[in-house]
């Protein structure tokens, strides 16, 4: 009996030791370009590592170019934003992201990367530094 429960011992510290179960391998970088929304904004806050969602905001945009933010644990959470460097293939619904940087000032028109140049009221936008997707495969 205590052969049994030393070798399920082992074996659970050797899954424990080996990281089993951590995601850290489950998300990819993503180039961005250097793209910025207007050169002219201030940047007001900087958001560093942080987790979100691509959605979309039916009433203001149909295609889900907004990130949904999810980081209750650093005080940011439940707002949209709209970032103005995030590649045209990542604007999935539903997409799991985390991301770094430069939260700008409100404005009240804004240009995309993908060339979507629509009045969007009262957006608050990012400039994109780092940006990683979650991996589903």
């Amino acid at each position: 009996m205590k052969p049994k429960i030393l070798k399920l011992s082992l074996v659970i510290l050797l899954f424990l030791f080996i990281g089993i179960g951590c995601d850290k391998n489950d998300w990819s970088e993503v180039e961005l370009s250097n793209f910025s929304c207007d050169e002219n904004s201030k940047t007001v806050d900087s958001y560093i590592e942080i987790r979100g969602t691509i959605s979309s905001i039916p009433e203001i945009h149909e295609e889900p170019i907004f990130i949904y933010v999810e980081s209750p644990d650093v005080g940011k959470s439940g707002e949209y934003i709209l970032p103005c460097n995030l590649p045209q293939e990542y604007n999935k619904e539903g997409l799991e992201v985390i991301f770094s940087g430069e939260l700008k000032e409100i404005i009240d028109h804004v240009e995309t990367n993908d060339s979507i140049s629509s009045p969007v009221v009262l957006a608050q936008t990012i400039v994109l530094t780092n940006l990683q997707i979650k991996d589903y495969e």
